[in-house]
């Protein structure tokens, strides 16, 4: 969906997803979906969720808007290190998940535990932040404009630093393209529905390593036979 609905012939652009992890899609100027290049990034919401959950103990379980991290001030030291995992050093295309980066990430770093919540915030927002940055330049797109989905892109400070790390690239939530940050990437999910139930096939080999094209996923029967018959009328209708 990326590819289709934010290329673009005259721009480098980059879809960054912020969720629990972040991700970025890869669109070159002018290139077809199947040259497409998509890889994850590192943590996204994950690490500054899971912190302010366990110090607010439960009462907040992320950082609504970036309040906290506004107010913090970032541990370079700690920063670098957790910037030495060795997943970000990693060649791409790369994948990563809550088995690295999860509570027991934080857990590892006890320099984090001296820390005010607003720092511990300020430096887990940066580490995104600067995790993101990274990976942009190892793809040689320091210029491409970045257009931001997932809630991350909801959190102001990060948003501003993202900004801040990618100057003087643009950064812009994907509502600017008319396509709602929360909502796009159920809306990808759509589209790969909806390629299934045309039988077509639905990955980019390119991006995911697979070694070919395919149809993905299975129809679940119910109502099925209605469903198709819907289906069968818009596709006469608009052929």
């Amino acid at each position: 969906m990326d590819a289709l609905l934010l290329g673009d012939a005259g721009e480098d652009r980059i879809a960054l997803n912020i969720g629990g992890i972040a991700n970025v899609t890869i669109l070159r100027r002018g290139a077809p979906p199947e040259e497409g290049l998509a890889f994850d990034t590192g943590p996204g919401n994950m690490l500054l969720d899971a912190f302010v959950t366990e110090r607010t103990d439960g009462r907040q379980r992320f950082d609504a808007g970036g309040d906290f991290a506004r107010r913090g001030r970032v541990d370079e030291t700690l920063l670098s290190e957790m910037l030495a995992d060795d997943f970000f050093e990693a060649p791409i295309p790369k994948t990563t998940g809550r088995e690295r980066f999860g509570e027991h990430f934080l857990a590892a770093h006890a320099r984090l535990r001296a820390l005010s919540l607003e720092d511990g915030a300020a430096t887990l927002s940066e580490v995104t932040a600067a995790s993101v940055a990274r990976a942009i330049e190892q793809v040689g797109l320091q210029n491409a404009c970045v257009i931001v989905s997932g809630g991350g892109a909801r959190n102001r400070t990060l948003m501003e630093r993202l900004a801040a790390r990618l100057h003087p690239a643009p950064v812009e939530p994907s509502d600017v393209m008319g396509l709602p940050a929360e909502a796009k990437e159920a809306m990808a999910f759509v589209m790969l529905g909806y390629e299934t139930l045309r039988e077509r096939a639905g990955n980019v080999p390119a991006a995911t390593g697979a070694q070919r094209p395919v149809v993905l996923g299975a129809i679940a029967p119910q109502n099925l036979r209605e469903l198709l018959a819907r289906v069968e009328r818009e596709c006469t209708a608009s052929s």
